[in-house]
């Protein structure tokens, strides 16, 4: 309702490819959607979503991942949780999972600044900001990254020969 008249807004979102620092304001926009490249965020892995607050002090700052993109945040374990920032344009972590068994595919991912905290992602709130982005979810395969030094083709005398890590066979 109030918008960011009292500089409740969000000054930065960090996760991945989406690097949006330096972008709340004073009598900015109650919400934006960015679309920034989205990042992949592996199933089962601990990610962590950065959060610059605004020019207030002790501002709430709640994330939401639509997990079964049904367009709305209200599913379980859609609430990534929130953080009380203490203090003006302070960056603060806020550790999260994406649940395995979540289908791959792009999601929507929801920041919100308030006065308060907030569990509803679409609640109406007197000051603060809303932000959208889009991150791609990825099934996690728990096998590393291999290398080019990890797979070998050698000439033999009636063909190839593959040669592969440990790690690679199966």
């Amino acid at each position: 309702i109030g918008w960011t008249l009292a500089y409740d807004f969000i000054d930065g979102v960090e996760l991945g490819s989406i690097v949006n620092t330096g972008s709340g304001a004073w009598l900015g926009p109650a919400y934006t959607y960015y679309s920034f490249v989205p990042p992949t965020l592996l199933t089962g892995v601990q990610q962590t979503l950065s959060i610059t607050s605004g020019g207030a002090e002790g501002d709430s700052y709640s994330a939401w991942l639509d997990l079964n993109a049904d367009n709305d945040f209200d599913d379980a374990n859609e609430l990534l949780g929130w953080v009380g920032i203490p203090n003006a344009y302070t960056t603060v972590p806020l550790p999260f999972t994406v649940p395995v068994g979540t289908a791959p595919g792009p999601k929507a991912l929801r920041v919100r600044c308030s006065t308060a905290p907030i569990s509803d992602a679409c609640a109406t709130v007197l000051h603060g900001e809303t932000e959208d982005y889009t991150v791609v979810v990825e099934v996690n395969t728990g096998l590393a990254a291999l290398d080019g030094t990890d797979l070998q083709v050698l000439p033999t005398t009636d063909g190839v020969q593959l040669r592969c890590a440990a790690a690679a066979i199966g």
